[in-house]
Parts: C-alpha cells; sequence; structure tokens
C-alpha cells in the first residue's frame, strides 16, 4: 500500500492566495456596480417609457372606461365583493384590478392617472422580473437584452399604458416563474409560485393559470406548500361572493365569463390559422425579425443546455393553445412576451459572449430598441379618441340629477357611463344595427318621463326621431358628428 506524499503548505503559498483573494475582490465589486448600473439604467428607461404622459388623454372606451365605471362603484360604496356596472351586478371580470384602483379612487380621488398606474407599474415590475429570470436561467447580459426587448415591445408597451389586465396578469405570471426558480435555493419561494397563480387568476380568470404547468415540477414534498398558497388568496373573494350570490354567481363568473369566451369566436380576428403570428409582428415590430433566428439558436442549444426549455415553453405552449382556442383576442399574447423576450436575450448574450462582438450587439439592439419607440410611437401612446363622446357626457351630467338616466343611441357606452356619471340605457350598440332600437326599448326607456337626454349622432337622428313617433327635440350641444338631444313628451 502507498502512501500519498504529504506536501505541506508553505508560508509562501498562503501569501499568494490571500493576495489573489485581495486582487479579486475589487474586482468582483467593480463588476457588482457595473451590473447595477446597468440594470438602474433598463429600470429607468422603463419607467420613462411607460410613465411618461401617463394620464394626458382621455380613458378609452370599453375595457378602461368599463374598469374605471366598476371601481368607481366600488370606491363610493365601499363594497369590494360585488362589482357594479351601470346599475347592474357584474361579474364579468377578475376583481383584483379593479380593488387596487377603487382604492387609489379613494384615497387620491377619480382621475385617469388612478386608472393606468398600476397597470404601467406591473408591466415594469414585468420588465424587472424579466431581467432576473434571465439572469438565474443564463447570465446579466441575457437578462438585461431580454429586458431591454420586453420594454420596448410595442404592444406590452400600449398595454401597459392603458387602464387593462393584460400586464398585471403578465406580473404575476413571470412573478410565479421566478419564484419556481429561486425556490432551487430557498424552498419557501414556492409558496409565492402558488400565490402569484392565484393573484394572476384573480387579475383575469382563466388565463391567469398558465403558471399551473410548474406545478407539476415543484419536488413532491413542496406541492401542498404551493397548493395551500394558491388556496389561501383565490378562496376568499370566491367564497364571500358565491355566499352573497348563490348560483348566480357560480354560473356567471365560471360558466359564462370564463368557460364561453374560450368557444365563442371573435368576428374581427376570425378563425386563420396564422393570425396569431401577424399579431406578433406588429407587436414585436423590429424583434420579430429576429426571432426565428433566436429560435434556431436555443433549439439548436436546448439539448445541451437544460434552462432553455422553460422560455421556449413559455413562448411557444400558450401560442399554440391560443391559436387552436375559437376566442382570439391580440392582448392575449400580452403574457407570452417574457417568454420571447428571454430567447431573444439569450440570442443576442450568446452572439455577444465572442468578446470583441458585445459593444457592436449592445449598440444594436439599442439602436433596435429606440427605433421602436421613436417610429411606432404613434402605437404606443394612448390616442384621444373619445374627446367628443366625453364632451357630451359631462354637459350631459351637469343637465341631470344623480337618479335619472340618460339614453345612447351609439356605440360608446362605457366612456358615457364614466364621463356622464349616470346610468345609461344603450338603445343599440353601433350605428350600423338599426333593429336595436324596438319600440318595447323605447318605451321601457322613456317609461312616461316628460324629456330624456339622448347622446346621439348626425348619422343616425333621423332615424331615432322617426322610431320616437316624431317628439319635438332640442339640440343642447354638438362635438364633431355627436349630438347632446333632449326630447320632450306631451
Amino acid at each position: 500500500m502507498r502512501l500519498a506524499k504529504f506536501v505541506p503548505r508553505s508560508p509562501l503559498m498562503s501569501l499568494n492566495a490571500k493576495l489573489l483573494n485581495t486582487k479579486n475582490k475589487p474586482q468582483k465589486s467593480q463588476l457588482r456596480k457595473k451590473e447595477k448600473l446597468q440594470l438602474a439604467l433598463l429600470m429607468f428607461a422603463s419607467l420613462l417609457v411607460f410613465f411618461f404622459k401617463l394620464d394626458a388623454t382621455l380613458l378609452t372606451n370599453w375595457d378602461e372606461a368599463w374598469h374605471a365605471v366598476i371601481a368607481r362603484n366600488m370606491a363610493r360604496t365601499g363594497d369590494f365583493i360585488t362589482p357594479v356596472y351601470n346599475g347592474q351586478i357584474w361579474f364579468a371580470t377578475a376583481p383584483l384590478y379593479l380593488w387596487l384602483v377603487a382604492s387609489w379612487f379613494t384615497v387620491f380621488g377619480i382621475t385617469t392617472l388612478g386608472v393606468r398606474i398600476f397597470s404601467a407599474l406591473a408591466a415594469v415590475g414585468g420588465v424587472y422580473l424579466t431581467y432576473r429570470i434571465g439572469k438565474l436561467l443564463f447570465s446579466h447580459t441575457a437578462g438585461l437584452f431580454a429586458g431591454l426587448v420586453l420594454t420596448t415591445t410595442v404592444q406590452y408597451l400600449y398595454r401597459g399604458r392603458t387602464g387593462n389586465l393584460d400586464t398585471m396578469l403578465t406580473f404575476f405570471v413571470s412573478l410565479a416563474v421566478f419564484a419556481f426558480l429561486a425556490a432551487r435555493k430557498d424552498s419557501r419561494w414556492y409558496l409565492i409560485t402558488g400565490a402569484s397563480t392565484a393573484l394572476a387568476f384573480l387579475t383575469k380568470g382563466i388565463l391567469g393559470l398558465l403558471p399551473m404547468p410548474l406545478f407539476l415540477l415543484v419536488p413532491r414534498r413542496y406541492v401542498t406548500w404551493s397548493f395551500v398558497a394558491f388556496l389561501l388568496v383565490f378562496l376568499p373573494w370566491h367564497l364571500v361572493a358565491y355566499l352573497r350570490h348563490g348560483e348566480g354567481f357560480f354560473t356567471y363568473f365560471f360558466l359564462k365569463y370564463m368557460l364561453s369566451k374560450a368557444n365563442v369566436p371573435n368576428p374581427v380576428s376570425g378563425t386563420e390559422t396564422f393570425w396569431y403570428v401577424t399579431v406578433l409582428r406588429h407587436g414585436l415590430k423590429l424583434w420579430f425579425a429576429a426571432l426565428p433566428f433566436a429560435l434556431i439558436i436555443v433549439l439548436k442549444d436546448s439539448m445541451k443546455k437544460k434552462n432553455l426549455w422553460l422560455p421556449v415553453l413559455w413562448a411557444i405552449g400558450p401560442f399554440i393553445m391560443l391559436t387552436i382556442a375559437r376566442m382570439r383576442n391580440d392582448w392575449y399574447l400580452i403574457p407570452i412576451y417574457p417568454g420571447i423576450a428571454l430567447l431573444i436575450g439569450y440570442f443576442a448574450a450568446e452572439i455577444a459572449a465572442t468578446g470583441k462582438l458585445k459593444a457592436l450587439v449592445t449598440a444594436g439592439l439599442i439602436g433596435i430598441a429606440a427605433f421602436n419607440i421613436l417610429w411606432y410611437r404613434g402605437s404606443i401612446f394612448v390616442p384621444e379618441t373619445v374627446a367628443a363622446e366625453a364632451s357630451l357626457a359631462q354637459i350631459a351630467r351637469e343637465r341631470t340629477s344623480t337618479d335619472e338616466t340618460i339614453l345612447l343611441d351609439d356605440n360608446y357606452l362605457p366612456v358615457a357611463a364614466f364621463y356622464a356619471d349616470r346610468k345609461i340605457v344603450p338603445l343599440r350598440y353601433s350605428r350600423e344595427k338599426e333593429s336595436l332600437v324596438s319600440d318595447a326599448l323605447l318605451r321601457e326607456a322613456t317609461g312616461g318621463a316628460q324629456r330624456k337626454l339622448v347622446l346621439t349622432n348626425t348619422q343616425t337622428l333621423d332615424q331615432l326621431i322617426e322610431a320616437f313617433h316624431g317628439p319635438t327635440y332640442e339640440r343642447i350641444s354638438e362635438r364633431d358628428d355627436k349630438l347632446l338631444i333632449e326630447l320632450r313628451f306631451e
């Protein structure tokens, strides 16, 4: 048996080791400072593009004004359980975003900023989480590049600047993914995976279950933790709402609002197989050109690097499911943009890893980002599209009491309800569908009143007066082709 030769550690060797460690510490410290500075610049740019003139325009029609009406009712009544829209109980929207906006209204008053700020904050938070996920999976550089891609993805930018649910949904989906990865070092993060998934569900219903496949990969001894955290966040509102409204809540919220939407085709998007590819092209703009190359590199490297499976599935899995589904909307793609950004970020970091190309790649990415923002700024900033409608609705509010109703003969019900701050009785939802104005509806809407204010337009005015069998009326105000009139009944 041979004994290994013992070599004593000389004082000189110990001194060299200490000197080497002392030399490396400043280098590591400088590297960390550099990385923090780069991250700070990314987050500053993200804050700038999402918050610049955030409340400069009026609320847009449909979802944004719709959310504002419900949140305003919550703030006034203090009832955060039952959403009410235009005088009706309305379980057609998950409640979390409404709670946040209603809380803002309660503290700071009813403002456009209050409707949009949480969407913008969630969008910025999504950029930060994308960076953190990229750093955990790949490198600081890949995370930084991915964050830059997401910040300047035009569709993500636009939705983040409106009072909609998509970027908040994306934030909680990203948080669930980040927590799943962070749990490798600290198992308590599995609780956050479960809680984040529940918060995503409370933000936008069934789409919030996107992180659920991660539960299959949680180690068996921690799965219960994740589900308990999910249920603790998920159950309270659903139980209280069910106890208060019974079977009607379950039928409307789960069956009509969630499940039926997946089976009802969107007449605007149609059933074209590659419709979402077109949506991606418009949503990503110049980044779309990099996506095929990123997919090729990622699929090639995925056999060697296990970390690549997560962004691949994040981007491709939901995309395939959405393509198969009958109900289609372009904003359904928002939650997969962080996955796409990670793929492009990894691809760019791999090219930049070849030394001298790093500065060139970085400059190229910054150039694409700047081009996306500057050239497509018209697609980023919320346009002023309802100035005439809002103005007439505000005049109608000034000429009515809180218990009066206003008739609407046009297709901007949410904007009318928000800016008039009265119950609105819609006579039709489209100028083209004149048959929606029925005698029965007109009789119910007027109900023996001596006068009624009507928000209408020059195109359908004659047809409306004819439907009312020729009452006298007065034009109170006119904006563009929109009219506010007062009908007088004998």
